[in-house]
């Protein structure tokens, strides 16, 4: 699993986090690692749910997908479809069974 997939993954399925968010996240703070460990804290000053997903779901989603003969394409990846990375709210991450490179 390429660095950070992981992180990605669980910065998504965090509670109160969607692509927009998740964007909003990266830019203010780099790395999803770095955005998730910052979750508490703005939750607290914020008011909102903001939920870490826990790393043995987001690792059981990878390994069911993986079963299953699909992987994960993150947004930074160069198999992401263009177009739709393209559109602001563009899901982070996409699961993909088959040849990734039809999507484009």
């Amino acid at each position: 699993m390429p660095d950070g997939l992981l992180s990605q993954l669980r910065l998504i399925r965090s509670d109160g986090v969607g692509p927009v968010t998740y964007r909003r996240l990266l830019e203010r703070y780099g790395t999803a690692d770095a955005a998730l460990a910052a979750l508490p804290d703005l939750a607290k000053r914020s008011g909102k749910p903001l939920v870490a997903c826990p790393v043995a779901q987001a690792e059981a989603e990878l390994e069911r997908l993986a079963q299953a003969g699909g992987r994960l394409i993150a947004l930074d990846d160069p198999d992401y479809p263009t177009l739709l990375a393209a559109i602001g709210d563009a899901p982070p991450v996409i699961s993909v069974l088959g040849q990734a490179d039809l999507l484009n």
